[in-house]
């Protein structure tokens, strides 16, 4: 059984330290309404703030997009979407969704 995924978890990670990820915005970052622990639940698809890579010439600010497990469970909706596990992946990063649920969990 996985945990689900709980927002507010700090750092995200992303292409390297020098620009960091964040999922900030209700309703784009996350479930604007529906808690679980006290924290509000990703979903897959959600997306983080527009962020950018350090190189010349820059390529422009792009968000990321959490894609969810290897193998989704499309049984969990929040808001009409998947809810996120713990260990979901994030679209262009080595980044995971870490930071847990104590007593919700997908089964």
């Amino acid at each position: 059984m996985k945990p689900f995924a709980l927002a507010q978890q700090g750092w995200y990670g992303t292409h390297g330290a020098w620009t960091l990820l964040t999922f900030n915005t209700a309703g784009v970052a996350y479930s604007p309404d529906v808690k679980v622990n006290g924290s509000f639940v990703h979903r897959v698809g959600d997306r983080s703030e527009l962020h950018y890579l350090p190189m010349i010439p820059p390529p422009p600010p792009h968000p990321e997009i959490i894609i969810g497990p290897p193998v989704g469970d499309d049984r969990v909706l929040v808001n009409g979407r998947s809810a996120a596990p713990v260990g979901s992946q994030i679209t262009g990063s080595y980044a995971v969704l870490y930071k847990p649920s104590f007593t919700v969990f997908f089964r």
